[in-house]
């Protein structure tokens, strides 16, 4: 990559239960130049279906 133009490349890593994801996040989120979204679309996801979670509220309130 130039210093002058950089390119962005986007990496979606849509995993199976289990598969040791949450640490690719993590180990993804140490560097200065990443950003990470964990589960960008459940929000929309607890808004569409009204489904009831404990911390819902406090979510939604976020968006």
């Amino acid at each position: 990559m130039e210093e002058n133009n950089p390119e962005v490349e986007v990496i979606h890593a849509w995993c199976v239960p289990r598969s040791l994801s949450t640490s690719l996040m993590y180990s993804f989120a140490q560097r200065d130049d990443i950003e990470v979204l964990d589960e960008p679309l459940y929000a929309n996801f607890l808004r569409a279906t009204g489904v009831d979670r404990p911390y819902r509220e406090e979510l939604l309130s976020k968006m």
